[in-house]
């Protein structure tokens, strides 16, 4: 199970460490409140990058959707992360 913290209107599931040390965190692309594709690009201007994991997707026909972004936060940036992504909403 993933810790979650609801800041400023957006889930962020804390995920592990990437290879360097940065804290990473997932945010649904349905927070975006668009297209999954528009999501998606919205998210890669802001940073985001796919998160390939088991725990945010969904099997569909026998395929593995993936349904999360993943971003690298330091202390303090997922608040001002929430305002931006709710300000395209």
């Amino acid at each position: 199970m993933m810790d979650r913290e609801f800041i400023g209107g957006v889930s962020f599931y804390r995920v592990p460490k990437d290879a360097n040390g940065n804290s990473r965190y997932v945010v649904s692309w349905l927070e975006f409140g668009r297209g999954k594709g528009e999501a998606f690009a919205r998210a890669k201007a802001l940073g985001g990058r796919v998160y390939r994991g088991k725990g945010f997707g969904y099997e569909c026909n026998g395929r593995w959707m993936l349904g999360g972004i993943v971003f690298q936060c330091v202390p303090g940036m997922r608040a001002a992360l929430a305002q931006l992504i709710k300000k395209g909403t």
